[in-house]
């Protein structure tokens, strides 16, 4: 259903009713400077010659304007703009803000045959453009103050002129003459947001156009967190048809190991990303330092990029200021925030990374600081208790996680690290897990004979959370076991039956075990078969 609630092929578009620079009247940047822009959403070519636009005080009939293009063209292409300037437009006047749109070479130039648009536009002033039979085809029933050099921008062409269909533009020059609006929302599938429950990703999508729309969302897992997609990302695709208006939660079920994933849903004018963490995932980037209380210089955090990639971080917030836009830190790399850049650089002087002015205020005698995303996802959070004069809080290991109490000391140095390998730095050496089982093929049916078998395991952790898992060949898991043990090895010894106590049939089993760090939480793990056999 294609429903277009519109009364003409060309309608206004773009109003500059408040320019750039003063309004002290005639050949004033705020007199000669207003503008209307048109648009054509037809399939067919029209003539605006003998048309005319009213601010109901005074209608102006329209007309080439020939002294600024040089042509006498009044006619507007399907999918083309116009532009309705003051005639004053090209006089020099006071000499500021002159001729300030860069206008391209396809919009359609037109002016008025009065000294004015209507009286002048102002901020309350409504519009209409009424055709050469006298049929007003368009209008701006809804004016508003956008701000000082600021154009009102329609936000949907196909929709009725309605007050939320107008909007302030937010192209950084203030206006978009004979361009696509910059608060343009082509008819389209939006993405709202994006989160991860009951081991499913739920993105939630948009039709806030006036037709049925269909697109296909894909689904994918940005992993060189660049934000964009290619086709080794992809985790599926998923055809959509929205009605106008609606919203739809789309849900599909995927299993993530532990870890941050950045997930993104793109559609064909949108791109939705997210965080989401995973069991307990270390943070792409994480605080590895920081200087609370400086006996000399200033207080400073130093952040670490753990992953293989470029990490644009502009716009995220560490501990309660905002990063600036345009900040990026390298794969494996350092950035120290500092209070006050011109201290710290008389202290330290050049440090071998990145160094920018931050505000921060860390308490003396413990606090809390995070590092947070723009959508507000925590990428990492250190809590501290208790700081030393002219010593930084140092990261023993950032792979291992921020609320590990022992993964956090002072420095071994006054003064810290800052922008290198911490002096507490550790390697964190992973062992392999060895697995046996003796004997193999066991023949628990009651006899006394081969009844049960033993499953022994290294312990490559100080203190161990083991798992023992048993399934059978379809995969389906028929005992489990869970054990805390120290020390450097560890045994469980198996009589062949299921988690309801039966005996299993004879056949082919697979024993996992997994074996996790309760200090570091990260595991390994090793499987075998096993037989289950009869005399």
């Amino acid at each position: 259903m294609f429903l277009l609630l519109i009364f003409s092929q060309v309608i206004i578009n773009e109003v500059m009713s408040n320019p750039k620079g003063s309004d002290g009247g005639a050949g004033s940047p705020g007199d000669r400077n207003e503008f209307i822009e048109v648009y054509n959403i037809g399939t067919g070519a029209v003539d605006l010659k003998g048309w005319s636009i009213t601010d109901f005080d005074a209608s102006d009939s329209l007309r080439a304007f020939v002294e600024f293009t040089g042509n006498g063209n009044t006619v507007i292409s399907p999918g083309h703009f116009g532009i309705i300037l003051d005639p004053e437009y090209i006089d020099s006047g006071d000499g500021t803000y002159f001729m300030p749109y860069n206008i391209p070479d396809s919009c359609v130039i037109l002016t008025v045959q009065n000294t004015t648009i209507g009286n002048g536009l102002s901020n309350n002033d409504s519009l209409a453009i009424i055709s050469k039979s006298g049929d007003t085809v368009s209008t701006y029933y809804h004016p508003f103050n956008p701000g000082d050099g600021i154009s009102a921008e329609r936000i949907d062409p196909y929709q009725i002129d309605k007050q939320d269909n107008w909007a302030a533009c937010t192209e950084s020059s203030g206006s978009t003459p004979g361009r696509q609006n910059a608060v343009y929302e082509p008819p389209g599938i939006y993405g709202q947001r994006i989160y991860f429950e009951n081991d499913a990703i739920n993105a939630v999508v948009i039709n806030p156009s006036v037709m049925d729309i269909r697109d296909t969302l894909t689904l994918f897992i940005d992993k060189d967190r660049n934000r964009s997609f290619i086709p080794v990302e992809l985790i599926t695709k998923i055809p959509l048809f929205l009605e106008s208006g609606k919203t739809d939660t789309i849900t599909y079920p995927y299993t993530f190991g532990e870890g941050i994933y950045l997930i993104g849903v793109g559609l064909k004018y949108d791109t939705l990303f997210k965080y989401i963490r995973c069991e307990d995932g270390v943070g792409d980037i994480v605080i590895n330092e920081f200087m609370p209380a400086p006996s000399i210089g200033c207080e400073w955090i130093e952040i670490y990029n753990r992953t293989d990639y470029r990490i644009n971080i502009g716009g995220w917030q560490l501990g309660k200021s905002n990063i600036k836009d345009d900040v990026s830190i390298d794969s494996h790399s350092f950035i120290v925030f500092a209070e006050d850049s011109t201290q710290f650089f008389a202290t330290y002087g050049n440090i071998p990374s990145q160094l920018y002015s931050l505000s921060l205020s860390l308490s003396n005698s413990g606090d809390t600081i995070d590092l947070f995303t723009p959508d507000t996802f925590i990428m990492d959070r250190v809590i501290y208790n208790k700081s030393s004069s002219g010593y930084s809080i140092e990261r023993v290991n950032p792979d291992v996680y921020s609320d590990v109490e022992s993964n956090w000391g002072l420095s071994i140095y006054a003064g810290g690290s800052p922008g290198e390998r911490n002096t507490i730095f550790a390697e964190r050496i992973q062992k392999k897990l060895k697995l046996l089982i003796s004997p193999k093929y066991f023949t628990p049916d009651g006899d006394g004979m081969n009844e049960r078998t033993i499953i022994s395991f290294t312990l490559p952790f100080q203190r161990n959370k083991i798992d023992i898992m048993i399934f059978d060949r379809q995969g389906h898991l028929r005992k489990k076991e869970s054990i805390l043990r120290g020390g450097e090895e560890g045994y469980y010894i198996w009589d062949g039956r299921d988690h309801n106590e039966r005996t299993l049939p004879t056949g082919l089993y697979i024993v996992y075990v997994r074996i996790g760090d309760m200090v570091s939480r990260k595991f390994v793990g090793e499987k075998t078969t096993i037989y289950i056999g009869k005399k």
